[in-house]
């Protein structure tokens, strides 16, 4: 096993370049750090432990439900894990759950990027399930491990990406519980220490007004 410290939220994702099956172009591709970076877009990592499972292709189906207001979004969205691109593309073929997957299926197939960020479960050889969020300069915003067993809120990712996205364009905002885009984001000061209740909850009453308005 790999010693070095795996990369933590706020620092640089490790250089990657995966084979890939691209289920919209119906061919092979190849996924790279460099050309991610080079396109200056949001990008997610979604790792699985394997294909022809059982819990996996719910957690692709669902996020295949929400490619398209990531992509809108200007995020694009990668799935990984250790199977082969044939493997992919056979489990494609066959699983109907996956008959809406648009996105990269990448063969992580060494295990080396999943052993690199930490989620490689050293017992089965298999990438744990890990959501990895990473802005346009390369540097994870968000992650989510878990373990085999239970699935991810794929949902929760969108609102998510938006959240990050908003606090990237208004660094001096931040995002409270719950939000969604066009709800009221905090601006952190003196008013706001020891009183949030009250200015948050005020804010928001302002904010609804102007909505009953429109």
């Amino acid at each position: 096993m790999d010693n070095s410290v795996p990369p933590r939220v706020g620092q640089g994702i490790p250089g990657f370049r995966l084979e890939a099956y691209c289920p919209e172009r119906k061919r092979y591709c190849e996924v790279a750090l460099e050309d991610l970076l080079n396109q200056g877009k949001w990008f997610i990592l979604f790792f699985y432990p394997a294909d022809f499972s059982v819990v996996c292709p719910t957690e692709l189906a669902e996020l295949a439900a929400i490619h398209a207001p990531l992509r809108e979004l200007g995020c694009t969205v990668i799935a990984v894990s250790g199977d082969s691109v044939h493997t992919h593309l056979g489990w494609l073929r066959q699983e109907s759950l996956l008959e809406q997957v648009g996105f990269p299926m990448a063969s992580d197939i060494r295990g080396r990027l999943a052993e690199a960020l930490g989620i490689l479960d050293e017992h089965t050889g298999l990438p744990l399930r890990a959501t990895i969020l990473v802005n346009p300069d390369g540097v994870i915003m968000d992650m989510e491990i878990a373990y085999f067993n239970v699935g991810r809120n794929v949902r929760e990712l969108l609102r998510k990406v938006a959240a990050y996205m908003h606090i990237t364009a208004n660094p001096k905002e931040a995002c409270p519980a719950g939000w969604q885009p066009g709800d009221t984001a905090l601006t952190p000061d003196e008013e706001l220490v020891g009183r949030v209740e009250t200015v948050w909850q005020a804010k928001k009453d302002v904010t609804d007004q102007g909505d009953d308005q429109d």
